[in-house]
């Protein structure tokens, strides 16, 4: 029996059911009514769309057409915070603790203001939301600490230290798959 093995967390590429493989077939038949597809690349695409396994393996095959762009695409949710610059998700310690752990979906911007307390992000479970995902660090006299899972890959490089120090145990390049988070900002005391 082929079971999946145990892995790192990570992003999961989702198996690819009998309804995905139709509504990929609708898109492409759609787009060569059109005219965007040849009859050639309508049976080569279908094709590969009734042997797909996972949507990852259907998404390139409609990809490049505007009816299929976002059909494996999880919504995004415009009112929560973080998935613009301008409306980052903010955590903020202040005198006390602010964490986030468990199973949640990382953003793709997040302000970290430290203050006099720590900030504490754990991601082990996170599922990011985009696979570059941008930190801004605001570190006063508190303590900021990330904790990523293996194969992500992290950027210092735009992290100024002033009286504080900056380090990482994480890779600079992230593995095949998975994201990187790049940090910005300064580490005060």
């Amino acid at each position: 029996m082929n079971l999946p093995q145990p892995r790192n967390p990570g992003p999961v590429d989702p198996r690819a059911g009998d309804a995905d493989r139709d509504a990929v077939a609708q898109v492409l038949q759609q787009a060569a009514a059109q005219g965007r597809l040849t009859v050639e690349e309508l049976d080569e695409r279908v094709s590969a769309a009734l042997v797909a396994r996972t949507q990852g393996d259907l998404t390139p095959l409609i990809e490049d057409l505007p009816e299929g762009r976002d059909l494996f695409r999880a919504p995004m949710v415009p009112e929560a915070p973080g998935y613009s610059p301008d409306d980052p998700l903010r955590l903020a310690g202040g005198w006390g603790r602010e964490v986030r752990e468990g199973p949640w979906v990382m953003p793709p911007w997040i302000v970290i203001e430290s203050g006099m307390g720590q900030v504490r992000l754990d991601c082990r479970q996170a599922t990011p939301a985009e696979p570059v995902i941008t930190i801004q660090v605001l570190s006063g006299m508190g303590e900021v600490l990330v904790i990523l899972p293996q194969g992500w890959g992290v950027n210092l490089d735009r992290v100024q230290g002033q009286w504080g120090t900056k380090t990482s145990k994480v890779a600079a390049v992230p593995e095949p798959g998975m994201p990187l988070v790049r940090f910005e900002g300064s580490v005060g005391m």
